[in-house]
C-alpha cells in the first residue's frame, strides 16, 4: 500500500484565487511572510552581518549618551536596518545591556538599553534578542567612555556575526582539501618527479557544458591546448 501526505512548501503558481485582499488577488499556493523567514533561515544563522565593519556597534555618545551605528542583522530570517546613528540616554551609577530586540509576534524590532542587564538578552515566544553590548557607567561620572563598554557582537551565545550557508562548507573536509587531490598534497602526488606544482588544476567542460574528468597529467610546460575534461598538473623542476 502506498502512503502519500502533503508536505508545506513553496513557491509554485496558484491554479486559483481563494480571495480579494484589497484589491488584490490572493491564491491557493500563495505564501506569507512566515514562510520566507523560514526560507531565509536555511541561508542565513542569527547575528549582525559583518559586526568588524562597525555594523551595531555601541560607541560612547556626548556626554552620558550613547551611540549605536547603523547596520544590518537578522534574527528568525528577518533583517533588522538601521539606517543611521540612533543616540541613547545614559546614567552614572547604572549598568546596561544595549540589545536588538525583535518582537516576534507583532513583527517590528526595537532597540533596548534595559538596566537589569543580568535577564538580557530575552529570549522567549514574544521577543528575541541579539546583545550588543553591556555598559556599565560609574557614579559622578559625566561621560561615556569606551572602557565602559564590553562588546557582546562576536559572542555567538548572545549575540555573534551573520553566517551564511557558504560558511559551512569549511568544515567539510572536502572543502578544506580542495586545494588537494584525493585528500593528498602536490608534494605527496610528485615525490619521484620533485617538482613543485606551480598552477592550479584545471578541467575544461565537456559537450554537454558539465565539467567531467577523464584524464590527469603533469609535465614542465603547460601544454597549448587540453581536450574536454582533462586536468594538467604544472610542475617545476
Amino acid at each position: 500500500m502506498n502512503t502519500t501526505i502533503q508536505i508545506d512548501g513553496g513557491m509554485f503558481d496558484s491554479t486559483s484565487i481563494v480571495e480579494t485582499v484589497d484589491g488584490f488577488p490572493r491564491g491557493n499556493k500563495a505564501v506569507d511572510a512566515a514562510f520566507f523567514a523560514q526560507m531565509m533561515r536555511c541561508f542565513y544563522a542569527d547575528g549582525v552581518i559583518r559586526p568588524a565593519d562597525g555594523s551595531f556597534a555601541v560607541i560612547p555618545g556626548e556626554g552620558l549618551t550613547l551611540s549605536v551605528s547603523p547596520g544590518c542583522a537578522w534574527i528568525f530570517g528577518h533583517m533588522a536596518w538601521l539606517k543611521e546613528t540612533v543616540t541613547l540616554p545614559a546614567a552614572s551609577g547604572h549598568t546596561y545591556g544595549i540589545c536588538l530586540r525583535l518582537h516576534r509576534t507583532s513583527g517590528y524590532f526595537t532597540l533596548e538599553a534595559a538596566e537589569d542587564a543580568a535577564g538580557l538578552p530575552m529570549r522567549n515566544d514574544e521577543v528575541w534578542d541579539l546583545l550588543l553590548a553591556e555598559v556599565t557607567v560609574p557614579a559622578n561620572s559625566g561621560i561615556v567612555t569606551a572602557d565602559m563598554i564590553n562588546d557582546r557582537r562576536s559572542d555567538e551565545t548572545v549575540c555573534g556575526p551573520v553566517t551564511g550557508a557558504g560558511d559551512s562548507l569549511d568544515n567539510v573536509a572536502y572543502a578544506k582539501n580542495s586545494g588537494a587531490v584525493g585528500g593528498l598534497t602536490a608534494e605527496a602526488l610528485l615525490p619521484k618527479s620533485g617538482g613543485v606544482m606551480t598552477g592550479i588544476l584545471q578541467a575544461a567542460s565537456d559537450s554537454t557544458g558539465a565539467s567531467a574528468v577523464r584524464n590527469i597529467r603533469y609535465g614542465y610546460t603547460l601544454p597549448d591546448s587540453l581536450p574536454e575534461g582533462e586536468i594538467f598538473l604544472l610542475i617545476s623542476e
